[in-house]
């Protein structure tokens, strides 16, 4: 994603598609991180929170306003696809955490293929 394929970046739009790469593996890695520690309550409560109330991780990448709205959107529809593609999204118990780790896996290895 160094620009080489789509031109020179006169607006500044890459910042956007970087933002939302990084927002993309910030949400993977969260998701990882609540499977791994088993943690019934974070799973729950992510589980059972609206998109639009959800705490997002902020990281350290850029102050850009166009990188924190793609780092936004692609934290946020990450979180949501795999949630959905577990079929646990709005549900404050989710039978189907095999499921969800599925999902996440199968999420990480197309990442994966893709950056290659």
């Amino acid at each position: 994603m160094d620009g080489t394929s789509w031109g020179i970046d006169r607006n500044g739009e890459s910042k956007v598609s970087f933002g939302y790469e990084k927002g993309f593996t910030t949400a993977l890695e969260f998701t990882r991180r609540l499977l791994g520690e088993g943690d019934g309550q974070k799973l729950a409560k992510l589980l059972s929170t609206p998109l639009a109330d959800a705490e997002i991780a902020m990281v350290t990448g850029s102050s850009d306003n166009r990188w924190i709205k793609g780092y936004r959107f692609g934290y946020n529809l990450t979180i949501v696809n795999l949630l959905h593609a577990a079929k646990c999204y709005g549900r404050t118990k989710c039978s189907g955490l095999r499921s969800l780790e599925t999902e996440l896996e199968k999420f990480e290895k197309t990442f994966a293929d893709v950056v290659r």
